[in-house]
């Protein structure tokens, strides 16, 4: 099966989970299984065949030497016998720790390959979700889930296959064994008291997982916060709110250190209950062999192997109870990847860098009675326009009355509640998303940058432009000047975000993106209102200069940088209250005049 297929397999799934332990577990098994290749999954099944025949082999031991104590009888010298079974001891005492070696090299690989696959997985995901959920999420959060998921796949791969599994399957064995070779009051005796400290793991970890579920969730609050706190230090030191900030970190992590705290306490009294099971037992099963030796019903070798057999099955249990927390703690950790892999996905992460679509194709742009309502608030209201190919509008309006919807309303990244887009002679729902986007180029108000080069950034917009490509872009946006000016050149890290370079800088590195991907479509939301005004008029001057062929959309409210455009349309409260050229629609008195006179009174 190809894990591409898998993944889609698991995707279909999810989106029926529920919190539950098994579905956690189906989840993980189905993700786990597509992730690996042929060869992987045939390493999974060596594994388990190593694992039983290591579980099974870890009993020989005991029973080997508690036989040869018997054929030796303190003799001086060694019988044949006793020495074979001496040497079958060592000889099986080795392997079965040489295999318990050699799962670490096989799972090792096998690990790796499902973390890393589950990671694209989650990227892929979190990219093809709608651009509302965006919106509204805390991206810290989204990371510190992703983070949780990581741990809680380490937790549970590494524990299950080298740790869990083998000793459950031990303890099996070693019951089977002692029903076999030893007296059924013994047998009783180890399979009482194993089902009682099973019991007693089960409902304290039950309790214990309560705790650490709710303290997760206050971690993951805690550590978004912390990375929007990073994000935003800048204004943070502005308004010299650092204590506040802190003091309101320190309650979030106050409310998972209390919940933790508990967790340990259960934890604790758990512990305390697991050793006094298992001292019991031991002690009831001593008690009856040393009794049956000293009668002579039993020998010195079958009390050694109620000795082995009972610590052998102690140590295991002990174990169990740490590795059935940590199975039980990364099943919880699950949660959150959980919860963002069941949104619907609404778009291909992946985006064509070359359009097979006709040139032109989204030129020119009709909506038709479009209304877009978000949040139970109508943002558009049955909106109709259009917008010829090779034409140059723009949209214009105060703050919040719908020009960024309708941006995001032709690059597909909201859905409509009604009325249709369409692009040539093609309706948007039935241009694939991807297509649609190689098409176009956006310049938006606040250009983010990645934590690279200069040169990278330019390149995410165009990978195939050349270097001489990317220094004419450059130039285009009046940036020759800083790029000599930097200590790489074309190299230079820019920071986090960007944060190394000025706004205006940062938003002429948005221009030249756009210039480098040589669209049909440009769309420049405020892409000039961080420059000064001699770059901007310059600028501006090469917009229009650019690809006569091209469509043109501005998004501003400063009328005055506009005014070159064929055609303006006025946005107020979510209609297009006017439209038609700048010098027609300012002769005639209406809204439009209204706004250019007023933002011209601001100076």
């Amino acid at each position: 099966m190809n894990p591409d297929d898998g993944m889609a397999k698991s995707k279909q799934f999810k989106r029926h989970t529920s919190p539950s332990d098994w579905s956690r577990i189906r989840f993980l098994c189905i993700l786990s299984w597509s992730s690996l290749s042929r060869n992987g999954r045939a390493l999974v099944l060596l594994t388990f065949v190593l694992v039983i025949g290591l579980s099974y082999g870890t009993t020989l031991p005991p029973l080997l030497f508690s036989s040869f104590i018997d054929a030796f009888e303190f003799q001086t010298t060694l019988t044949p016998k006793a020495l074979w079974l001496i040497v079958g001891f060592l000889f099986v005492f080795w392997l079965s720790n040489f295999v318990r070696e050699l799962l670490w090299v096989i799972v090792g690989p096998i690990h790796q390959r499902i973390q890393k696959q589950a990671n694209v997985h989650f990227l892929d995901h979190v990219l093809s979700l709608p651009f509302q959920y965006h919106l509204e999420k805390s991206t810290g959060k989204l990371v510190e889930q992703l983070n949780q998921g990581q741990s809680g796949i380490n937790l549970i791969v590494f524990n299950a296959l080298t740790a869990l599994v083998p000793t459950l399957l031990q303890t099996i064995f070693v019951i089977l064994n002692t029903i076999i070779f030893l007296p059924l009051p013994i047998a009783l005796i180890m399979s009482v008291m194993v089902v009682i400290y099973l019991s007693a793991v089960f409902l304290g970890v039950q309790r214990a997982g309560r705790f650490q579920r709710r303290a997760q969730k206050a971690l993951i609050e805690g550590r978004g916060l912390l990375t929007d706190i990073l994000l935003n230090i800048e204004i943070a030191k502005a308004f010299n709110r650092e204590a506040t900030l802190v003091d309101k970190y320190d309650a979030d992590l106050s409310i998972a250190e209390k919940l933790f705290g508990r967790f340990l306490t259960v934890r604790f009294l758990l512990g305390a209950a697991q050793v006094t099971i298992m001292v019991t037992g031991l002690s009831v099963a001593l008690a009856y062999t040393i009794r049956g030796v000293s009668e002579g019903n039993l020998s010195i070798g079958t009390m050694v192997l109620v000795q082995m057999y009972f610590l052998q099955t102690i140590a295991p249990l002990a174990n169990l109870s740490r590795q059935y927390r940590d199975v039980k703690s990364g099943l919880a950790m699950l949660d959150g990847v959980i919860e963002v892999l069941s949104l619907p996905p609404t778009q291909p992460a992946q985006v064509a860098d070359e359009p097979t679509i006709v040139k032109g194709t989204v030129s020119n742009i009709v909506f038709d009675k479009v209304t877009v309502e978000l949040g139970g608030r109508t943002i558009l209201r049955e909106v109709s326009f259009e917008i010829h190919a090779g034409s140059t509008v723009a949209f214009v309006g105060p703050t919040g009355s719908g020009k960024s919807t309708i941006v995001r309303s032709i690059l597909g990244l909201i859905d409509l509640t009604s009325g249709a887009i369409q692009f040539g002679e093609t309706p948007k729902n039935q241009m694939p998303p991807g297509e649609l986007l190689a098409c176009t180029a956006l310049v938006p108000q606040d250009t983010v940058l990645f934590h690279d080069t200069l040169e990278n950034n330019l390149l995410f917009a165009q990978p195939k432009a050349t270097r001489a490509d990317l220094k004419r872009a450059l130039h285009q946006v009046q940036l020759t000047e800083l790029l000599d000016r930097l200590p790489n050149g074309i190299e230079t890290q820019v920071g986090e975000r960007g944060l190394k370079l000025s706004g205006g800088e940062r938003q002429r590195i948005g221009l030249a993106r756009a210039l480098l991907r040589k669209p049909d479509l440009y769309i420049f939301d405020e892409a000039t209102s961080g420059l000064d005004p001699l770059t901007e008029a310059a600028i501006l001057a090469d917009i229009q200069a650019i690809d006569p062929n091209a469509t043109k959309i501005f998004i501003t409210h400063r009328l005055n940088t506009v005014s070159f455009v064929d055609r303006v349309f006025v946005v107020q409260d979510g209609v297009i209250v006017e439209q038609g050229a700048p010098k027609r629609l300012y002769g005639e008195g209406g809204r439009y005049r209204a706004l250019l006179d007023a933002m011209q009174r601001e100076g």
